[in-house]
């Protein structure tokens, strides 16, 4: 009988045990739950600004050699305001911090490199690599805006392969991308497609797929081979031969 009671006894314990276990989970799933979507939240609308510092917070891609009056309207100025040029090339790196906070929710993770190697294109983003190069000798001499835009296109496409975009239609002309840079533009109150203000002193040399109508200019002039970013993937997809068509000076 005593035995039964015991039985009997520790049952119930382990029921009330088993039972207050649940009750825990349920609360720590709970928390759980509301902390990721506190952090979604958080990074869509109102990404982190700790440690900022003052001048880097309005996230118009203002940088260390911008000098600015102490009245500046931060309110009504753009991403490339006139006011933001300067005799010193911009920090890239800390522009693409601000930008990837105005625009991107603070979610891209990519490398930026102010590229010295990357001569024959304007900028090159590596998604596999998770690195954008932005070419430094391109830039050289042009106005901050032409960086800008640059950096942002790039940053575009990156956002986009957060956005799960296949890598093969990750381009330029791609109906998500066009989305994107609307969208972007729209925020920033300008555009993002800025000429270079000043000639390079190099010859172009224009060259186009005879299949798929692609465009690639370079600096040389040597059709895009295996040592050209791009070049496998346009051969697994469509395999077409270049050809120069444009000779620009």
């Amino acid at each position: 009988m005593e035995n039964v009671k015991a039985n009997e006894k520790l049952r119930k314990t382990i029921k009330k045990q088993i039972k207050i276990k649940k009750q825990q989970n349920k609360f720590e799933c709970e928390n759980s739950s509301k902390n990721r979507q506190s952090l979604r939240l958080r990074s869509k609308n109102n990404p982190p600004n700790d440690n900022v510092p003052a001048l880097f917070k309005h996230n118009l891609g203002i940088t260390h050699e911008i000098e600015l009056p102490a009245d500046f309207d931060f309110e009504n100025a753009t991403i490339i305001d006139e006011a933001f040029e300067a005799d010193n090339p911009p920090d890239i790196l800390e522009m693409f911090k601000q930008f990837n906070r105005k625009f991107f929710g603070g979610i891209i993770k990519f490398r930026v490199e102010n590229s010295v190697y990357l001569k024959s294109h304007w900028s090159l983003t590596d998604l596999s690599g998770q690195v954008i190069k932005i070419s430094k000798s391109m830039h050289k001499n042009q106005r901050r805006g032409v960086v800008v835009g640059t950096l942002l296109r790039e940053m575009i496409h990156a956002y986009l392969w957060y956005q799960s975009v296949p890598l093969a239609r990750n381009r330029k002309n791609c109906e998500e991308y066009l989305n994107e840079v609307r969208r972007v533009e729209k925020m920033a109150g300008c555009s993002i497609d800025i000429k270079p203000t000043k000639p390079m002193g190099l010859p172009l040399y224009k060259f186009e797929c005879v299949l798929c109508g692609e465009n690639s200019v370079r600096r040389i002039n040597q059709a895009p081979n295996h040592t050209h970013p791009a070049f496998d993937r346009h051969e697994r997809e469509c395999g077409g031969e270049y050809l120069l068509t444009v000779l620009e000076s």
